[in-house]
């Protein structure tokens, strides 16, 4: 059976789904398949290599993803067609992206990445809400962190905040730090344009005075990078977001302030603007950026989909580690009487549990855990 995903990869693939070749069929698939030895394995592990170096050399980020992917075999491809178009789906959703697939002709699949609104989807000044709002609940035993948050278009019932950001997790995150996110989310998705009539309200009874101070610099300098006409200001106990009459330029950037965010793009620090720099500090105080020292928001970062190590030997394990770029830990378990229950002593030897199941997203870079049957 072969199997193609742009740019061209050519999988073959033997009758029980064991890899005989992989090569790319075009300047760009060569390139993204050098120097991988992929006979062997899975069919399953290789397509999800094959996946994650199309994020490690940017075919899949959030400021560089193609808008449509197709991908096709010939044979008895029903099977295989979803794994590879699952591994794509699970990739695209580090940078909160929805995927739609819709089957072509027979052995043929086109995923439509939703990165960026269709013509026509973005909130229109007939449909704008007239108020945006913003509400916030703390954690008891950490009154500065957030326990949830919720966002309210004019009358209608309050929403999770998820329905603008799905792809940062709020819980436990510092007031600042949610309501960067939540401002940048409200930006992204239209909702806050120079035809936005209405107000934004981050309601803050709750918080300290310092608390809210920030939180209203915050805004400000984001309003300010993002060119958009509104002011900040601090009423009853709220920050409120409103438009202003007087244009005030942004400072030039070369990076938006989406693409600092973006932790799978490189950066170089020395220009990014001051302006960026202090909603970074305010966001993450821990970094220093203030004092230029070392931060962990502008280092690239990248997340790789996680193969099915189970089932697997040691040697081959570790090979599929280096592969996809995890630090291997490996946990021996002692073929005693509680796992003679579970496994036969054909599985000495080989993985028998993971960090964290095939299809999930980890860090590449940090420790993946392995337990592996011994006697």
């Amino acid at each position: 059976m072969l199997l193609r995903v742009n740019p061209e990869v050519e999988f073959e693939i033997d009758a029980s789904a064991r890899i005989l070749r992989v090569a790319g069929m075009d300047e760009d698939g060569e390139r993204l398949v050098d120097g991988i030895h992929f006979t062997g394995l899975s069919f399953e592990n290789a397509a999800i290599i094959v996946v994650n170096r199309l994020i490690e050399e940017n075919y899949l980020s959030a400021s560089s993803i193609s808008e449509r992917i197709f991908i096709s075999a010939h044979g008895d491809a029903g099977s295989a067609l979803e794994l590879l178009s699952s591994a794509l789906r699970m990739a695209a959703s580090q940078f909160g992206f929805d995927v739609e697939t819709i089957p072509q002709e027979e052995g043929r699949l086109e995923l439509i990445w939703g990165g960026q609104r269709a013509e026509g989807d973005e909130p229109g000044t007939e449909n704008q809400p007239t108020a945006i709002k913003i509400e916030y609940e703390f954690m008891k035993d950490y009154p500065t962190a957030i326990e949830n948050a919720y966002i309210r278009f004019g009358d209608e019932e309050r929403q999770p905040y998820y329905k603008i950001l799905k792809a940062y997790d709020l819980v436990g995150a510092p007031l600042n730090r949610a309501t960067m996110w939540l401002l940048q989310g409200l930006i992204e998705n239209g909702y806050l344009t120079n035809s936005f009539a209405g107000q934004v309200v981050f309601a803050l009874p709750k918080a300290s005075r310092a608390m809210r101070a920030e939180t209203l610099e915050l805004a400000s300098l984001m309003l300010l990078d993002a060119g958009l006409q509104f002011e900040a200001r601090e009423k009853r106990g709220n920050v409120v977001l409103s438009p202003a009459g007087e244009f005030i330029p942004r400072e030039l950037s070369r990076y938006t302030l989406k693409q600092v965010l973006d932790v799978t793009l490189p950066k170089e620090r020395a220009y990014v603007t001051e302006q960026q720099r202090r909603i970074l500090a305010l966001a993450y105080p821990e970094s220093a950026f203030q004092e230029g020292g070392a931060d962990d928001v502008l280092r690239p970062r990248y997340f790789a989909v996680v193969p099915n190590f189970v089932g697997l030997s040691e040697e081959e394990a570790l090979r599929l580690c280096a592969l996809t770029g995890f630090v291997p830990s490996i946990v021996r378990e002692p073929y005693d009487l509680w796992f003679q229950g579970k496994y036969t002593e054909k599985e000495i030897g080989l993985v028998i549990a993971q960090d964290t199941d095939a299809g999930g997203l980890w860090e590449v870079g940090s420790r993946f855990q392995l337990s592996i049957l011994t006697k």
